[in-house]
């Protein structure tokens, strides 16, 4: 599924939307983006599961599970599950939209890819990656670029993200045969400003990566950290050293720039898991070892239960409901009623049928 619309983007205006698609001879309508508009408006997506899509069309030429390119905020995304997207599960390419209650599962490449200025505000999002199941270029729970070349053009990629639970393919008593082409947590490269706050990582390779290792002005991602514009704070993240990169730099010394407050502002423990904070987090469609309905509800008495703040200014804002959880759920199961964690082994025969 491809959204598109007018609000601002740092690529420009009438930008076209990656994916190969048919222009119908009429490009501005079909297939391009970006304009001045902050609060367009694309409609309303609302209680919808997008399944089976996403697909790499070609090289860095893709079509996600959703893609966003340039939607205002005046277009409503709430409840909305992407179910084994090929590709990306949620894409952004710059725009304003909020959005809460989103689901990635199973993706492919990254769970929530933010790009070319994406300002938008994004509350109660759910990745579960699938153990055998990621992309030759590297998977992620997070993927931010300011744009494809690091450049510091405007508006600047500073969406924030609260309350998200992030599920990765380790667990305690799996960690074998897990593809090796997961990745991280979190990549945060290419100049991007993008914040996380009040969220839960859990079983990745690797933790959080602010990466500078291609930016049109040497050291801008971990600037943009460092100056307070992009902001990882209250998190959790469990689990996420495979590859003895828990919190990650360049080299020793980017890393020495941000490590302290990174670990200070954070909560890090590489031996303990999603089990610890999430009632049943490891339960997978049918075709996968341990089939099931997973429960993404958080554990009482869990460091999650409690502790999410808003005091920092990046979330003060009134789109955020104040809740006192960390991660995308609470103990009401937001996730019930709607979503479906094993599509292929539902009969889409009837419509109106099936649920």
């Amino acid at each position: 599924m491809i959204l598109l619309g007018k609000a601002p983007v740092n690529a420009g205006e009438n930008v076209q939307i990656e994916g190969g698609l048919d222009a119908k001879g009429n490009a501005a309508k079909y297939i391009q983006y970006g304009g001045t508009v902050a609060n367009d408006n694309s409609g309303t997506l609302k209680y919808v599961r997008v399944e089976y899509g996403g697909i790499p069309f070609s090289p860095d030429n893709e079509i996600n599970g959703i893609t966003f390119g340039g939607v205002g905020s005046g277009t409503t995304i709430d409840y909305v599950e992407v179910f084994r997207s090929g590709d990306d599960g949620f894409e952004w390419f710059g725009g304003t939209v909020n959005a809460k209650h989103l689901i990635a599962i199973g993706s492919v490449d990254d769970d929530f890819d933010t790009d070319n200025g994406f300002s938008g505000k994004i509350q109660f999002g759910i990745a579960q990656r699938y153990v055998t199941v990621a992309d030759v270029s590297g998977s992620n729970a997070f993927e931010s670029d300011n744009d494809k070349d690091g450049s510091d053009k405007l508006p600047k990629t500073s969406a924030v993200f609260s309350n998200m639970t992030l599920i990765g393919p380790y667990a305690a008593d799996n960690t074998a045969n897990v593809n090796a082409n997961h990745q991280h947590a979190a990549q945060i490269r290419r100049n991007s400003s993008i914040s996380i706050l009040n969220s839960v990582f859990a079983g990745f390779a690797e933790g959080i990566y602010i990466d500078n290792s291609k930016v049109t002005t040497a050291g801008s991602t971990t600037a943009n950290y460092t100056a307070g514009n992009l902001v990882f704070k209250n998190n959790i993240v469990y689990g996420s050293n495979k590859k003895g990169n828990e919190v990650k730099g360049d080299n020793a010394t980017a890393k020495a720039l941000f490590e302290t407050k990174l670990r200070a502002e954070n909560t890090f423990d590489a031996t303990k898991f999603a089990v610890e904070l999430i009632t049943d987090p490891y339960k997978y469609a049918s075709e996968f070892s341990n089939p099931g309905t997973p429960n993404f509800t958080v554990k009482a008495g869990s460091i999650a239960a409690t502790g999410a703040l808003f005091t920092d200014t990046k979330v003060t804002d009134a789109f955020f409901d104040k809740v006192t959880y960390r991660g995308a759920v609470g103990t009401e199961d937001w996730t019930a009623g709607w979503s479906n964690f094993d599509a292929g082994k539902m009969p889409y025969t009837t419509p109106g049928a099936v649920k």
